[in-house]
């Protein structure tokens, strides 16, 4: 009996170490999981763009890219991403506190959206690229174990660990 309460205590002693651990290799995974489907679904648009020759869009529609976001393309070559063939893939809204931010750069750009030309650059008059900062749940805070995505004029997107000094909004 004695054998099996310091058998006990043992798995107890290594559980309470292992916890803490496990959760923040968690949070890790899963922020770095929403960073690649978003540069997932940033190159699937550049990508679309340039192969057919038409603009091409990653966009949040809620205007809020943690309710989720679209890759559209402009099929009908009117500006408008809204033809009923024009949706590409569809992403789910965040879970769990996750969130994340946007800035858009240059003349005409928005923070809701990036548009690339048949070229895969990001199209003129909606911005020269931005950034997005993918934010752990506030309770979990940490800018420098957070994710910054940042998409150049030439539609290139990259993907860093910390967001200090982001344009976009800081991670509440």
């Amino acid at each position: 009996m004695v054998e099996l309460l310091i058998t006990v205590a043992i798995v107890a002693i290594l559980a309470a170490i292992a916890l803490p651990n496990f959760r923040e290799m968690n949070v890790r995974s899963t922020t770095s999981t929403i960073a690649n489907d978003l540069v997932a679904a940033l190159s699937l648009a550049r990508t679309e763009a340039v192969k057919r020759g038409i603009d091409a869009e990653v966009i949040a529609p809620s205007g809020n890219w943690s309710s989720g976001w679209e890759v559209r393309v402009d099929s009908a070559r009117d500006g408008n991403f809204a033809a009923a063939d024009s949706l590409l893939r569809s992403y789910v809204a965040l879970q769990g506190g996750y969130s994340v931010t946007s800035a858009g750069l240059g003349t005409g750009a928005q923070s809701d959206r990036y548009v690339f030309n048949g070229y895969g650059a990001i199209k003129n008059g909606t911005g020269t690229g931005g950034n997005l900062n993918i934010c752990r749940p506030s309770e979990l805070h940490n800018d420098s174990q957070s994710r910054r995505i940042t998409v150049s004029a030439a539609g290139v997107a990259t993907t860093r660990r910390d967001v200090t000094g982001s344009p976009a909004p800081a991670c509440p």
